[in-house]
């Protein structure tokens, strides 16, 4: 009878312990589970490409890995020009009182440099960004899911922009892009193609 009784108390014991250490997703101190959405998990790894706006072409590169056990992903990511519109060239000369060539010589010598992490609100599916770049920009973005890309509205240091980026296949990465930088509306699309390793 008292073993009986000990392996009942065991039993409920273990029962009460698995019962109320389950996390309660609205109040939980636990952390979410890893990020396994399609899009994170494909856009890990070594990426380059070019780019075409109306500002001109440009070479490019990124770099995605995960951080903080996989909650969020980190993107590295570089940019530099390989052509300028003229009239994009003539537009920032005036608007920087300088000359078409000293504008001309300072973006074409010149390498974009910026930093984010992605990921995802555990409760709402929403997608989340923040943005740094070497021109001390701080960007904040949010998106959702449509189909096979994230569309996301981002807010911050030269204005507001709406990107996207999805896939059209395993190893082609488009992103395209409307932006209001400093009041000059910009518009493009990138092509990156994942580096083998």
């Amino acid at each position: 009878m008292k073993k009986i009784s000990f392996l009942l108390f065991v039993s409920m014991f273990v029962y009460a312990l698995t019962t109320f250490a389950q996390p309660d997703d609205a109040n939980s101190n636990a952390p979410p589970k890893p990020l396994d959405d399609n899009i994170h998990q494909w856009m890990i790894g070594e990426w380059t490409g070019t780019s075409e706006s109306n500002m001109g072409s440009a070479k490019e590169w990124q770099k995605c890995e995960w951080a903080c056990d996989k909650q969020y992903v980190l993107v590295q990511y570089t940019s530099q020009f390989t052509k300028l519109n003229p009239d994009f060239l003539k537009m920032n000369a005036e608007q920087m009182k300088m000359s078409v060539e000293e504008v001309e010589k300072m973006m074409m010598g010149s390498k974009y440099t910026g930093l984010g992490v992605l990921t995802m609100d555990p409760k709402s599916g929403e997608y989340l960004g923040q943005w740094y770049d070497n021109w001390r920009g701080s960007y904040k973005g949010r998106g959702k899911l449509d189909g096979k890309k994230v569309m996301m509205h981002w807010e911050g240091t030269m204005g507001p922009s709406d990107r996207t980026v999805g896939f059209e296949d395993e190893n082609t990465m488009i992103w395209s892009f409307k932006e209001n930088m400093s009041g000059s509306a910009v518009e493009g699309k990138s092509t990156f193609t994942r580096k083998k390793k």
